[in-house]
């Protein structure tokens, strides 16, 4: 039933800003950003495109 759905992980983060520079900046994964309900989202694009979404924690 799940064996074509694509999906993605997803985990807090303390600080996007420095998640950015680091995933982006360091390990140089392609990241991208969205708001969502007024929160700043950043997604990673891994190898084979697979997702993973960071969001601020609470």
């Amino acid at each position: 039933m799940f064996k074509d759905t694509e999906a993605f992980g997803s985990f807090a983060v303390n600080d996007t800003e420095r998640a950015e520079e680091f995933y982006g900046g360091t390990l140089g994964l392609e990241v991208s950003e969205r708001s969502m309900e007024g929160h700043r989202m950043l997604t990673l694009r891994l190898a084979g495109g697979a997702l993973s979404v960071l969001r601020a924690g609470v």
